[in-house]
């Protein structure tokens, strides 16, 4: 095994690390499984990995060095579909993709490098409409024509030529296109569809023009106006909302304090009719009935220690016929209102 750093010929077969093995291993785990290419003409310790991009099986090739996994490995699209996307070079390698940029060994899984490409293009790379294999020879031959729709410069993507004499070897119908392409007007933005390939393979290859295209697209615009009308009356509703916040906060205020005041009144009012009660039940007729029986005993009672004071010896008659008569006409008033009273 060579040494890491060594300068062995990545041309030439050498045996595969350990590291390698459990690099090519633990990608399983993500779903990816990395086998020895197969495809002629490829160099030795090139590997396929099988994915699933936009709808249709492609596949990664993956190139290492005797340095692997010390060094990160080469990766590219192949196939005869190419696509387009900011980490995709003309040549269908791979080279912007963050996690392999920052490849840092034993930290860094093969898994993982995949897992983020494989997600990314599926999710944000377009087929390319522009790009055409070159032939045998080695000059690049143009797609035949487009087929006929409303959309200037867009056309399916078409399998690369087979190897051959001349340009006439070319391989069979073209397969059927991706669902997301059947339509084009559906497919692209109408701002894109009425561009032509070669517009659109700039933007592609120039991703700073791509982005002030992107900036002063109308759809673009007309989103960030909608966007800024939404936001504002979103604003709007939250300063009402706020505004109403505070007047409710008063309004509660309010009627908390006249809450407290109504239990106070209550509470001055239950306090009174007690009193009342207590003042006005010495009049009720029971309370009235039983005072005239204790003043009416009262009378008899004042009578009856006159007439034992009288016997005694401590009153003259004359003073104690005067005293009778008046405890004796007290009595029979008090009696007579008492019998009233009981007859009603």
């Amino acid at each position: 095994m060579p040494a890491p750093g060594s300068t062995a010929s990545a041309g030439a077969p050498w045996p595969l690390p350990e590291a390698a093995r459990k690099q090519f291993a633990a990608a399983e785990a993500y779903g990816l499984y990395v086998r020895p290419s197969t495809r002629p003409g490829t160099p030795p310790h090139t590997y396929d990995v099988p994915v699933t991009l936009l709808g249709r099986p492609m596949t990664l090739e993956l190139s290492i060095t005797p340095d692997f996994p010390r060094e990160p490995p080469r990766v590219a699209l192949a196939g005869d579909v190419m696509l387009a996307h900011p980490w995709i070079t003309h040549n269908g390698a791979i080279t912007r993709c963050p996690k392999l940029n920052t490849w840092s060994f034993p930290s860094t899984s093969l898994g993982a490098v995949l897992q983020d490409i494989v997600h990314e293009l599926d999710r944000n790379a377009i087929f390319n409409l522009t790009a055409h294999p070159a032939t045998a020879g080695g000059a690049a031959t143009p797609p035949p024509p487009p087929p006929l729709s409303s959309s200037p410069g867009i056309a399916y993507p078409l399998p690369r030529p087979a190897a051959g004499k001349g340009a006439a070897a070319r391989v069979g119908p073209p397969p059927a296109p991706h669902p997301d392409l059947a339509d084009p007007e559906k497919a692209l933005p109408s701002d894109l569809a009425q561009k032509s390939a070669e517009e659109v393979a700039y933007l592609i290859e120039h991703p700073e023009a791509l982005a002030k295209w992107i900036q002063s697209a109308p759809a673009l615009q007309a989103a960030i106006a909608a966007r800024s009308a939404v936001f504002h009356r979103a604003l709007a509703v939250a300063k009402s909302n706020v505004a109403a916040a505070e007047q409710l906060g008063g309004a509660t205020a309010a009627l908390d304090a006249a809450v407290a005041e109504m239990a106070a009144a209550r509470s001055a009012f239950g306090a009174a009719i007690g009193a009342q009660n207590a003042a006005s039940a010495r009049f009720t007729s029971d309370a009235l009935h039983e005072q005239l029986r204790d003043a009416l005993a009262d009378v008899e009672q004042a009578s009856e220690t006159g007439l034992h004071t009288f016997l005694g010896g401590d009153h003259t008659v004359e003073a104690f016929v005067a005293q009778h008569r008046d405890h004796r006409r007290l009595y029979h008033k008090r009696r007579f209102m008492l019998e009233r009273l009981e007859l009603q």
